[in-house]
């Protein structure tokens, strides 16, 4: 079966495009209650290879994910650079049970906007893929129109933006929208480095050199606080945030003003606004 959906939005084709091909869009655009969540955004809409797995809910090793991972393939020759990409599932049992394929389009609408196409054909219902699309094309909508009167008339400047906890809930969500808004993200992480977007951050004594080329410094890490909360887990929590902070806030302090910080840790429970308390 096939089935075509579409939506208007108030953005510029271009726009639409640069979003749909940016670091972040898979995540922005990926509904929560889907069964299945992003892994893996493909590294080009033309030929790159995007990777979903089963959602779980549970906390900790609890959360471990069974069953067959998605892995949608974008087929070069459905692809035109600015108009149209199409990706199709590759992966057992999936491909054989669906048939997935999905073309993607960008139109130029009337008065600067753009229209998005969506064409499944899939042994899928309609009914439970319509909610799906509704989420991306307001998700995607909302995001352009965030960072359009973030950016200001003249467009504003790309960043260069440090992550800890990149991989939480808070985290994950922040660095796909940086990414959909054009800034560079570096995911400060704990353990070994991979590739260029990462760093590895010693806690207790971090690398001089670890915020180099950085415009602003996000600290989101820290134990998680869900747990019996005995005196061991009190005290794992505490001394998870109060000196990494210390430190990575002496770094920001060294560079002179070159790196701004913002530093967040359960902040609702001091209220929306505590002045200088």
């Amino acid at each position: 079966m096939s089935i075509d959906l579409s939506c208007t939005i108030r953005a510029g084709a271009d726009e639409a495009w640069d979003y749909l091909a940016s670091p972040g869009a898979f995540v922005r655009i990926s509904p929560p209650f889907m069964p299945l969540r992003p892994v893996s955004q493909a590294d080009s809409l033309r030929d790159g290879v995007a990777v979903l797995e089963p959602r779980s809910a549970l906390p900790g090793p609890l959360g471990t994910r069974f069953g067959p991972r998605w892995v949608a393939q974008h087929d070069p020759a459905g692809y035109v650079e600015g108009e149209r990409f199409v990706d199709r599932c590759v992966s057992q049992p999936y491909a054989g049970l669906t048939g997935w394929v999905h073309e993607h389009t960008v139109t130029a609408g009337p008065d600067g906007t753009a229209v998005l196409g969506d064409r499944v054909r899939a042994r899928v219902p309609g009914p439970l893929l319509s909610p799906v699309f509704a989420y991306r094309y307001r998700q995607m909508a909302h995001d352009l129109d965030r960072i359009r009167r973030l950016a200001g008339p003249d467009g504003g400047r790309a960043l260069t933006v440090a992550v800890t906890g990149a991989s939480g809930l808070v985290g994950t969500a922040l660095c796909a929208l940086l990414g959909v808004a054009g800034h560079r993200v570096i995911r400060l992480v704990r353990g070994a480095a991979g590739g260029v977007d990462e760093r590895r951050w010693d806690t207790a004594d971090p690398d001089p050199t670890l915020l180099d080329g950085v415009d602003v410094l996000v600290h989101l890490a820290g134990a998680s606080i869900a747990g019996r909360f005995t005196d061991h887990h009190l005290a794992t929590v505490r001394d998870s945030r109060i000196g990494p902070t210390r430190r990575l806030a002496e770094l920001v302090a060294a560079r002179d003003g070159a790196t701004a910080m913002v530093s967040s840790s359960a902040i609702g429970y001091y209220g929306a606004d505590c002045g200088d308390r």
